[in-house]
């Protein structure tokens, strides 16, 4: 079973006044989970090529990242757009979020205690020189000259 990635006790912590928050006819937990499911999709469709998702042991990273993107959610839910600073703190959590995703998605950031589930590419060309030839064959298929790409 796929646990939850963040949750309303985390985002209540984290956004003061989180209640204020809520768009009108909505229900504070229900609305909440439903911005903690979109996080969490997000999270897994971006992390799927490279972990097994769901994770069912959620790593302190992806709570972190979980509880940024909801917390952008949420304050978005808010925003007008009539002054730009309005959007600060949304942009400021998503941003967070964001970053701390492509770093694991780039290889910079691992996921400590997770393994990843597919081998990412590596290249390796140390002590190693460049390979590429030139021949030149004649009409029975056989070698005429022979040189690099680069001329030598």
């Amino acid at each position: 079973m796929a646990a939850i990635y963040t949750t309303y006790d985390d985002v209540d912590n984290e956004i003061q006044n989180l209640a204020e928050c809520i768009p009108a006819g909505k229900t504070d937990e229900v609305w909440v989970t439903a911005q903690i499911e979109n996080a969490q999709q997000e999270i897994d469709g971006r992390l799927g090529a490279f972990y097994t998702v769901p994770f069912s042991t959620v790593p302190d990273i992806i709570k972190a990242i979980a509880l940024y993107f909801t917390c952008s959610r949420i304050l978005g839910a808010n925003f007008v757009g009539e002054i730009p600073a309005d959007s600060k703190w949304v942009d400021t959590y998503y941003n967070r979020g964001n970053a701390l995703l492509k770093a694991i998605e780039s290889g910079d950031t691992a996921i400590s205690g997770i393994a990843a589930s597919i081998d990412m590419p590596l290249s390796n060309s140390e002590n190693r020189g460049r390979v590429f030839t030139q021949d030149m064959l004649d009409s029975e298929g056989t070698v005429v000259t022979a040189g690099t790409l680069e001329g030598i």
